[in-house]
């Protein structure tokens, strides 16, 4: 009676080891750095010019949130979701991990509330795709045709 262990060991031991090996060579040279290829197409098409927390000013086309033309916000206990529409401009209020912006709208009334701080702002600048996360916003303000 011949043991099988060995040769099940073998035939186990080499694919894992390929597959290691592969593993390890896939990881060499990659980079840290993700680049924006594409970003979602939103309902409707906005421009805005932000200004980022580095003092720089950049005009984004289709800006949106992942595609969604809303701001996901809170007032008090509510949840709102303020239509882009009626925003003129929105200056962040940064506060540690929580997120404040003080909102102006189109009619000239403004209003501070709360948001998320996993945000992520996306459209298209003149140099292609671009991606901004809440905290890299100090502004931004809708320009109207």
């Amino acid at each position: 009676m011949r043991c099988i262990l060995p040769r099940l060991m073998s035939h186990l031991v080499v694919p894992v080891v390929v597959l290691a090996f592969v593993a390890l060579l896939s990881g060499m040279g990659s980079s840290s750095t993700k680049i924006v290829r594409q970003v979602p197409e939103p309902d409707r098409s906005f421009t805005v010019v932000i200004r980022d927390v580095a003092a720089r000013s950049y005009e984004v086309d289709h800006f949106s949130i992942q595609g969604v033309t809303y701001l996901p916000a809170q007032l008090g206990k509510a949840k709102l979701g303020i239509d882009f529409n009626r925003i003129a401009r929105v200056d962040m209020l940064d506060q540690g991990e929580a997120f404040s912006a003080r909102i102006r709208f189109q009619d000239g009334t403004r209003q501070e509330v709360q948001l998320e701080p996993d945000i992520t702002f996306t459209g298209q600048s003149k140099w292609g795709p671009i991606e901004l996360s809440i905290g890299d916003i100090y502004s931004f303000e809708f320009q109207t045709e």
